[in-house]
């Protein structure tokens, strides 16, 4: 109970012109693998509903460790570590027939209370279970700093397909929105990192704005008032 396994097919769709496995189609197999465990864990979005609780994934980051190609079965694994004074956890493997790891990444997650729509910290969120120790990332996901942007504005206004059960922007869709500010990434992706910073909702414009340097890129979201609604950071091989 303590892990949880899928498997998936990536079509060819879901390539970009490098050979990257489009952002988004990873986070929606993350976010799959995470929703479905949490289902059989008892802490999926009805059962948390009841509670007048949300999750919401705060940071998102991972790592291309081996090629993938159209066609190929991929076999993801995630399970949460235990849940800390700060938040919550995830971890996630994806790897190849053979067991060679593909794609790692981590989440962090916190709790919204519905009612006052804030953060909260609630205990004894899982089931009474041993929780794995094992982290796929050996150093700590830090924040993302503000940056100075050297690109022009590109403006997009998210719209209902974009909005998932909680009434927010669901967090696949940031990265694309990322990919389409780009226009194409610069290459091969090495390391891919979202920070969710302020909730946006259904007809809200965003400006977003990046800036890159020697093998990275920075992105960052903006509301019409100048707040940072979320930023990314994508470095390349």
């Amino acid at each position: 109970m303590n892990t949880h396994s899928e498997n998936f097919v990536i079509s060819h769709e879901s390539f970009d012109s490098h050979g990257n496995v489009l952002p988004g189609c990873v986070l929606a197999m993350f976010q799959q693998l995470a929703g479905n465990h949490a289902e059989k864990l008892g802490v999926g979005f009805e059962a948390m509903l009841e509670r007048k609780l949300l999750w919401v994934v705060t940071q998102i980051k991972y790592q291309v460790c081996g090629k993938i190609k159209p066609d190929m079965q991929l076999f993801g694994n995630t399970w949460p570590l235990s849940p800390s004074r700060i938040g919550y956890e995830r971890e996630y493997l994806l790897c190849d027939a053979d067991g060679n790891a593909l794609i790692k990444g981590v989440s962090h997650w916190a709790l919204i209370d519905t009612e006052q729509r804030q953060l909260t910290v609630a205990s004894n969120v899982y089931p009474e279970m041993e929780h794995l120790t094992d982290k796929v990332f050996d150093e700590r996901m830090r924040r993302l700093r503000d940056f100075e942007a050297t690109s022009e504005a590109f403006k997009i206004c998210p719209d209902q397909s974009t909005i998932d059960g909680n009434g927010h922007v669901n967090n696949t869709k940031y990265a694309d929105f990322v990919v389409a500010a780009l226009q194409e990434l610069d290459g091969e992706i090495d390391t891919f990192q979202m920070d969710y910073i302020n909730e946006v909702m259904c007809n809200q414009p965003l400006c977003l704005y990046h800036t890159a340097s020697e093998n990275s890129t920075l992105v960052k979201g903006l509301d019409e008032d100048g707040k940072r609604m979320f930023a990314c950071a994508i470095t390349f091989k």
